[in-house]
């Protein structure tokens, strides 16, 4: 499947040393930015999708597969941060956490596989760990390509991270929409109210787990704010019918000196915010762990 590649005239290969990565992944593709320390920019951008949706048992071959086609991913990076993406993930209030029970926080919504890793991701905005759970194919094949201290998160922690930057006055309702389901936060007054992922099949789907989330939280839809990324067009079919029932809906932006060069300016910066967030997430006071 077609991937999408941007590299800027400014982009040295023989330069990575000064470079840090983020790569996120999951089990439909992967996609990683490059951040010029020097020069504060980034200076390239991938998304490649795998031909097909896979399963755990076949991310280790893919992702070596893949890899080793990359020349990008072959170069020694300053700093390298990896979010992984998966529904499999549960919030616990930091006065319940425990690291010795990181386990049975995740099993209680999720089976979690004996070839699993469980993570944690400390997010003090919202004064809750973020616990997950990574494949050991994913860190196993990170740790033999880089040679670098691998800083992992799950995706909904740049996401998170980046809906309170957005929702800093009054209320928001933030959506990171993925190939077949899409995360949804609602932060009022600096607090967060609700968090959930939904899995929807099409356009119509989307649509109607969204607006039925938006009535459950009694939120009136032509007041509600709505700031949506991912994997969504801004003149796509989605939007427009969202347009029918909610009146303010904006793409979330970045920091427009994130960038450098024209080669950026086709790119519809919302489609990889989440991407876009992980290093500043990583750098923030969020900090992250694993089970022992």
């Amino acid at each position: 499947m077609q991937g999408t590649t941007f590299f800027d005239e400014k982009f040295n290969i023989n330069a990575t040393a000064v470079y840090d990565i983020s790569v996120q992944l999951g089990l439909n593709g992967y996609a990683y930015c490059i951040f010029d320390t020097a020069n504060n920019k980034h200076v390239a951008l991938k998304h490649q999708p795998f031909e097909n949706t896979i399963d755990s048992s076949q991310l280790h071959n893919t992702l070596q597969e893949y890899f080793k086609k990359d020349a990008f991913l072959n170069r020694k990076y300053n700093a390298l941060y990896v979010a992984f993406q998966s529904r499999k993930q549960t919030l616990v209030p930091q006065t319940f956490f425990d690291p010795k029970y990181l386990k049975s926080y995740l099993d209680f919504n999720f089976a979690v596989d004996e070839y699993e890793e469980v993570h944690f991701d400390k997010l003090p905005q919202i004064q809750a760990y973020n616990t997950y759970s990574i494949p050991s194919a994913v860190t196993n094949t990170l740790t033999s390509r880089f040679t670098n201290k691998i800083s992992y998160s799950h995706h909904t922690s740049p996401f998170l991270w980046k809906a309170f930057k957005d929702a800093e006055n009054g209320s928001n309702v933030s959506v990171l929409v993925h190939r077949n389901f899409f995360d949804m936060s609602l932060i009022t007054d600096g607090k967060l109210i609700f968090s959930n992922s939904f899995p929807f099949r099409d356009d119509h789907d989307f649509v109607y787990y969204l607006l039925y989330a938006i009535k459950q939280l009694k939120l009136k839809q032509q007041a509600v704010n709505l700031s949506i990324s991912g994997n969504i067009s801004s003149k796509g079919s989605k939007i427009t019918m969202l347009k029918r029932y909610l009146r303010n809906i904006k793409t979330t932006d970045g920091n427009p000196e994130w960038f450098v060069g024209k080669i950026f300016d086709s790119i519809e910066v919302h489609r990889f915010m989440n991407l876009l967030s992980i290093r500043e997430c990583a750098l923030s006071e969020v900090s992250t762990g694993a089970e022992e």
